[in-house]
């Protein structure tokens, strides 16, 4: 009946769901001739859904159905069944509150108390159990002293949980017959509450044997420690059976001891199971709870089941010392830990067994348990083998290195490819030679298995076979084979071999070889940035699309770069206008490395805020009539010229902000200085002849010429706030030179500029 239950409420989301939508109308709605022709046609699924919302009205049309089907000469057994589906799921619905409980209980009842087929009389006192409630209970409770129906009443109490019921067994047990009062004290002993313990204690007195075993099994169920004395001592008199029973149940109470955290309780009361001996069942069932206790001072006790114990109790001890191995693993005790993995492997029988043990040694990570894993590898079962790989796969050691690899000659290919997984994993190159052979294999699946395993060891002495291996027919193992290749060339840059890294690299290049290991290739060339690769990536950026593109030009402008380190202007200025003119994503930055050389970049201002400058500076500037002193910038601009002021020499030094604002701090350009001047200047591009408007702001004072053209002066101390200047000047077609002196009384030091119209909107512009 419970298997029964859960079976049905799995589903009734489901069927309920469906059972709302669509439905006829409700069952006041409906004359009771109305549902009888509803329930004759209830195999419908649709009809199903109908009839079990009407509820309770339709239980004896129900009923009434069954016993016509029950008369029929040849029995419709699918009818019966889904006639009763429908009565438990009319009972569930009330359990459930999705329906009024009361009428569905009283109408059963009256079923229970009518001249009905016994067999209707009984299903329906189960249909109580599913409707549950105190008023059921009620109806139930004298049942269980009717012979005919105590069976089907003790089920449906068995479904309703809370005291009610459980008192309702207890009242009715003392007086049971035998056999009913053995099944009431086994119910009781399932409900699991504490209140029932003395009656079960009492029963396990009585006069029978029968009744007496029923009560110990019944307090092994109970879970109640306060039932464990009278377990016990019904354990060490009576009848083999009652002394089997007995240990069975106290075993039961440790294991739910054990549950609760009473781990040293529960260590007691198995450790008792053996002492008193006892079957094959009550010696294992102790052993694996000693295994689960995590206390090494149960180690003597298992292994010595072990060597001294039937199969079954072997089998429980060895399943035991893995447990108790594993928690020893847990709690970081390596030392106990191996004694039983070790134990176990020495002893084993099942394949399981001797998996979970090397299991257990891969955990131990040493090499001592390595040495006890290493002969598995030749083992007649896979499964074994898989797990030796597995195990080994973490513990480092050339030898163990070796022990792996050399299984790959022999091995089925499910165990070479899982050696060589393991062997990707370790890097080792004491694997190379034994892997080499199988990148010729005529199985796809393993020679790429092979080539990635080599890729990731990097050793060199694997480059002529994959070289051989580029000119496969197969696709993929040619690419992988490549890739491999340009994957060592990392590994030989690693290493600091650069020279024989860049050969790989060039050679990769040179074959054409496609995706991954050109990206590879492309990579190292720029992480090696030497002029003898430019003679590889200048054809490569002259045809080259898209992103395969964008990685050669970016080894191409690190070669730029280190040209540049060394002072050879012209060689990385002719790079990078190179590269500028392919439309790089990062086209930006090569502009600011062209500006550092002194040309001249556009750059594109879409908010009119001005971000690129050239400074110079700083000079002395001991007070504010000093600002007024015009210094070399204000008769003429050359930023390729170094100029030499008061002992100091000078350059133009280009500059870019990111500053929401486009703030530029002088202080991060040029160093914290007081009582000192900088120039900033830019060409502004105007694409028309326009009024526009200058809107700056500086930190202190701030002097503008715009073409040439004084257009602003502030000559005094400020914070440095955006748009503190309002000038309105004229913009030419094309070149406007800008150039601004930005002074320092003391403290910040800074200044800011956009472009406008006469209503304050940014205005477009390019910047040189």
């Amino acid at each position: 009946m419970i298997r029964e239950r859960g079976y049905w409420k799995l589903g009734i989301g489901c069927f309920l769901a469906l059972a709302i939508v669509g439905t006829a109308s409700l069952a006041a709605d409906l004359t009771d001739q109305d549902i009888r022709d509803l329930v004759a046609k209830s195999q419908d699924y649709r009809v199903k859904f109908q009839v079990i919302k009407i509820g309770q009205p339709a239980i004896l049309p129900l009923f009434d159905r069954l016993a016509e089907l029950e008369k029929q000469e040849k029995k419709d057994g699918r009818s019966i069944i889904e006639t009763q589906s429908v009565l438990r799921w009319i009972a569930m619905r009330a359990a459930e509150g999705m329906a009024p409980r009361p009428p569905v209980v009283a109408t059963l009842t009256g079923v229970i108390q009518s001249n009905r087929p016994m067999e209707q009389r009984a299903f329906a006192a189960k249909l109580l159990g599913l409707a549950r409630g105190d008023k059921a209970v009620a109806v139930l409770a004298p049942l269980l002293g009717d012979e005919k129906l105590r069976d089907a009443a003790l089920a449906a109490l068995i479904e309703i949980p809370g005291k009610p019921a459980t008192q309702a067994m207890a009242k009715a047990a003392p007086q049971a017959p035998v056999d009913f009062r053995c099944a009431l004290l086994l119910a009781l002993g399932n409900r699991h509450d504490p209140a029932v313990t003395s009656l079960l204690q009492s029963a396990a007195k009585d006069g029978n044997e029968t009744i007496r075993i029923a009560a110990i099994k019944a307090m092994g169920a109970s879970g109640d420690a306060a039932a464990a004395p009278a377990v016990l001592e019904a354990a060490k008199s009576g009848s083999n059976n009652q002394k089997k029973a007995a240990l069975v149940a106290y075993a039961k109470l440790a294991d739910a001891g054990l549950k609760k955290g009473q781990t040293k309780e529960a260590e007691g009361m198995y450790a008792k199971v053996l002492e008193l001996g006892g079957d094959d069942v009550c010696r294992s069932m102790a052993l694996q709870g000693l295994g689960l206790t995590a206390n090494v001072a149960s180690i003597p006790k298992l292994t010595a089941a072990i060597d001294k114990g039937s199969p079954a109790v072997k089998a429980a001890a060895l399943d035991a010392c893995l447990c108790l191995a594993n928690d020893l693993l847990d709690k970081g005790d390596k030392t106990q830990a191996a004694s039983l993995l070790y134990r176990v492997l020495q002893s084993a029988v099942k394949e399981s067994e001797r998996i979970r043990a090397i299991a257990g040694c891969g955990r131990l990570g040493d090499k001592a348990a390595a040495a006890k894993v290493i002969p598995f590898l030749k083992a007649k079962e896979h499964r074994v083998q898989g797990a030796a790989v597995a195990a080994l796969k973490g513990i480092e050691g050339t030898d163990i290195t070796k022990a792996l690899s050399a299984t790959l000659k022999d091995s089925p290919l499910l165990m070479k490819l899982a050696v060589l997984a393991a062997l990707t994993e370790r890097k080792d190159p004491a694997s190379t030679q034994d892997i080499l052979p199988l990148v010729a294999s005529e199985d796809e699946e393993l020679s790429l298995a092979a080539i990635g395993a080599l890729a990731a060891i990097g050793d060199p002495a694997a480059i002529p076979v994959l070289l051989k291996a580029t000119e496969s027919d197969a696709y993929k193992v040619k690419t992988a084979a490549y890739q491999a290749y340009a994957e060592i060339g990392d590994a030989e840059l690693a290493r600091g071999k650069a020279k024989e890294a860049l050969a790989i690299y060039h050679k990769i290049i040179e074959a054409g070889a496609k995706k991954r290991a050109r990206e590879l290739a492309l990579a190292g060339l720029g992480r090696i940035a030497d002029p003898a690769s430019l003679p590889i990536l200048e054809p490569l950026v002259d045809k080259l699309k898209k992103e395969d593109l964008e990685l050669a030009l970016a080894s191409y402008t690190a070669i730029g770069d280190k040209l540049a380190e060394q002072g050879k202007r012209d060689e990385a200025v002719k790079i990078y206008t190179k590269a500028l003119s392919k439309k790089p994503t990062f086209a930006s930055s090569l502009k600011q490395k062209l500006r550092r050389w002194g040309e001249k970049m556009e750059f594109h201002s879409k908010d009119g805020k001005i971000r690129h400058w050239w400074v110079i500076g700083p000079f002395p500037a001991p007070d504010i009539k000093s600002w007024e002193k015009p210094l070399f910038p204000e008769q003429g601009i050359d930023l390729t010229k170094e100029y030499a002021v008061g002992g100091k020499k000078y350059r133009w030094k280009p500059i870019e902000t990111d500053d929401k604002d486009a703030k530029v701090d002088l202080e991060k350009v040029l160093g914290k200085n007081d009582k000192v001047l900088a120039y900033a200047y830019a060409e502004i591009i105007s694409k028309d002849e326009q009024d526009v408007r200058l809107r700056s702001g500086s930190d202190d004072g701030l002097l503008i010429w715009l073409n040439g053209e004084r257009v602003h002066a502030f000559l005094g101390p400020r914070s440095g706030t955006p748009d503190e200047d309002n000038v309105k000047v004229h913009l030419k077609k094309g070149s406007n030179p800008l150039l601004l002196k930005v002074c320092e009384i003391g403290g910040g030091w800074g200044y800011c500029l956009r472009i406008t119209n006469e209503q304050g909107a940014n205005i477009s512009c390019g910047v040189k």
